[in-house]
């Protein structure tokens, strides 16, 4: 059986995640977890930040771009993204959930958000996304420095991000020679176990 040791946070989409904070501060009183500003998630292609709130944490999130799962829940009127919480160990916990025959998606750690992370699908869940985090490697998280430690002249990473504009996936060489989509390659955890 599955052990949840509390609660992380609660993810809410916003369009404005500085004039959420905002609003959050103001209602609640609600200062940011720690001295760090919003930052640029790159691999998900949102801005992010943390407020307490009571014994867990709301992170404000703001889809850079429409195309993301982001922007899309935005779009459509949801701006309670997802329920993160904490177990003692990540892998154990999605081996026992996959063996239930739940759908768990556990991508690698990406280049901004350096931990492990498990979601389960909205189907399993009533709804709900469901984040699993493991508990020894948040409490060691740390989003990039944005203290002014960056290259000189760099660009902030929003200003990236808006500038880029949306960039569209490839498809496999040989699909394209053929004209129809390649065949998903992605890793094996990607796609669902009873598939």
């Amino acid at each position: 059986m599955v052990s949840v040791l509390s609660i992380s946070h609660v993810g809410l989409l916003t369009a404005d995640v500085e004039a959420c904070v905002q609003q959050w501060e103001r209602l609640f009183n609600a200062g940011r977890t720690e001295p760090r500003p919003t930052w640029y998630a790159s691999d998900e292609e949102v801005l992010a930040t943390f407020l307490p709130f009571g014994d867990s944490s709301i992170e404000p999130i703001q889809p850079m771009r429409e195309d993301t799962i982001q922007g899309t829940a935005l779009a459509s009127g949801r701006p309670a993204f997802h329920l993160s919480v904490k177990v003692s160990d990540i892998h154990v916990t999605v081996r026992e959930l996959r063996n239930q025959g739940t759908w768990v998606r556990l991508p690698p750690p990406g280049r901004t958000v350096t931990l492990h992370r498990a979601w389960l699908d909205e189907s399993s869940t009533h709804g709900v996304t469901l984040e699993l985090i493991d508990a020894g490697e948040i409490a060691s998280f740390r989003p990039p420095p944005t203290d002014g430690t960056a290259t000189p002249g760099a660009r902030r990473p929003a200003e990236i991000a808006l500038s880029r504009g949306p960039r569209r996936r490839p498809r496999c060489r040989t699909a394209l020679l053929r004209g129809r989509p390649g065949p998903h390659r992605g890793p094996p955890d990607r796609r669902h176990p009873l598939a």
